[in-house]
């Protein structure tokens, strides 16, 4: 049985990993007009998020147990910090903010 909360996990996790994959293309693109420690950098910053996105699927996955809710809300909080650097984005759900107070404005409560 899906719940509403693996929804919004699979999304999160679907939006986070398209930017990395349009981030990464975007350094393909451009590594010639930077400069090699700043193109460095970039590939770092986005593998790091690629571990992190790992990590919390991983918690996701490992911790389906009802009693180990806390676990899988850090997990979504994780994945909602990954992807609040792309709000920017059109595909960026108000939902996905950070924290209690913006994701209430986002629901109109």
């Amino acid at each position: 049985m899906t719940t509403i909360a693996d929804d919004v996990s699979t999304a999160l996790v679907r939006f986070v990993i398209a930017r990395l994959d349009d981030d990464d293309e975007s350094l393909r693109r451009h590594t010639d007009r930077l400069p090699p420690k700043v193109a460095e950098r970039f590939r770092a910053d986005v593998l790091a998020k690629r571990q992190i996105l790992g990590t919390a699927q991983r918690l996701l996955i490992l911790h389906d147990m009802p009693q180990q809710h806390d676990v899988r809300t850090q997990a979504i909080e994780i994945l909602r910090s990954l992807a609040t650097s792309y709000a920017d984005h059109p595909a960026f759900r108000d939902e996905w903010r950070m924290g209690r107070k913006a994701r209430n404005r986002a629901s109109g409560e």
